[in-house]
């Protein structure tokens, strides 16, 4: 680890760190939140494949929820190394608004992580899930620079891993994914865990089985491309021949796109700049919508996050989804 006092680490970045090592998950949110979303699926815990859901995407309500309270917040003196831990200051505080815009948030976020599930049993996919087993794949403390934990993490994740069988993992959070295949090979030799992002099982689906699907009714679409699908996993025409395959959908581009796309201010950044990542949402939301979109999808939990953060602080109203709520929406009859 990296000496705190020689880099100055912002405390903010040292708070994430704790609650990485001490709860698997940025926020400090009791591991067993994570799993509110799964409680209605009878999925086997032991299987070669297993979904992998991350520690990012059912507590996004608290980031989401960060980004809106900041400046309420930190006029109290409360910065973000205490923001972090959003819940147990709203706890404290008594702020029983704020814990239920949270747990609102987390359903949201939590319901297509369900929709996933679905997706993969519909098209016969084998899988399972490690459910409160479930590891975090230690991203975020390689986004902060913290390598000798990172390191220690990679390898006992894939001795984990390894020790229950799994040979391939699906990721629905493209950071879990680009962490998984581009960065594990680096720290742990003889890495040999096939990862594939979701997109890329529906888009093979889809195509295998020259499936259409078909919108309720006429919608002009933007894709945003998440950074560490695109860059990372190299993963940029599957999202967009999926949604070309949606009869009543019309994709149209963003001036950046695919390997040029463009930041959205998620990655981090919101920990320790809160105002320079909502600029940036704000920024690359106007992009995506001066393409005359009604439609905004994209393929990562925390760029929904911003992409909201984007459009409220805008004052628009185009509908933003993942394109696994896109999909499952279409099949059901219901985008």
């Amino acid at each position: 680890m990296p000496s705190e006092e020689k880099f100055s680490l912002p405390k903010a970045i040292i708070e994430a760190r704790k609650h990485y090592l001490e709860y698997e998950n940025p926020f400090g949110a009791p591991k067993e939140e994570r799993f509110h979303w799964v409680t209605d699926y009878d999925l086997p815990r032991r299987h070669e494949t297993i979904f992998f859901a991350s520690c990012m995407n059912p507590l996004m309500g608290y980031a989401e929820s960060l980004l809106k309270y900041e400046k309420t917040l930190s006029k109290l003196g409360i910065g973000m190394d205490k923001m972090i831990a959003l819940g147990k200051i709203a706890q404290k505080l008594k702020l029983d608004k704020v814990m239920s815009s949270i747990k609102s948030l987390n359903k949201e976020y939590g319901a297509t992580l369900a929709h996933a599930i679905e997706l993969l049993k519909e098209m016969g996919i084998e899988f399972g899930f490690l459910y409160e087993e479930e590891p975090c794949c230690g991203g975020g403390l390689h986004t902060y620079g913290f390598l000798e934990d990172f390191a220690e993490r990679a390898k006992s994740v894939y001795q984990f891993l390894k020790d229950r069988g799994v040979k391939r993992i699906i990721t629905i959070n493209p950071v879990c994914g680009a962490i998984f295949k581009h960065y594990y090979p680096e720290y742990v030799e003889g890495f040999d865990i096939e990862v594939k992002h979701i997109t890329e099982i529906i888009f093979e689906y889809m195509q295998k089985n020259d499936i259409r699907l078909k919108a309720s009714k006429e919608r002009t679409v933007v894709f945003h491309d998440p950074c560490y699908l695109a860059r990372y996993m190299n993963i940029t025409e599957e999202p967009r021949e999926i949604l070309k395959r949606i009869d009543g959908l019309k994709l149209v581009e963003p001036v950046n796109n695919r390997l040029a796309t463009k930041c959205d201010g998620g990655g981090g950044v919101e920990v320790v700049y809160p105002k320079l990542a909502r600029r940036i949402a704000v920024d690359r939301y106007q992009e995506l919508v001066d393409t005359g979109a009604d439609l905004v999808v994209t393929a990562c939990a925390p760029c929904v996050m911003m992409l909201r953060i984007g459009r409220d602080l805008l004052g628009r109203n185009e509908e933003i989804m993942d394109i696994v709520d896109v999909v499952y929406y279409a099949m059901k009859g219901q985008l």
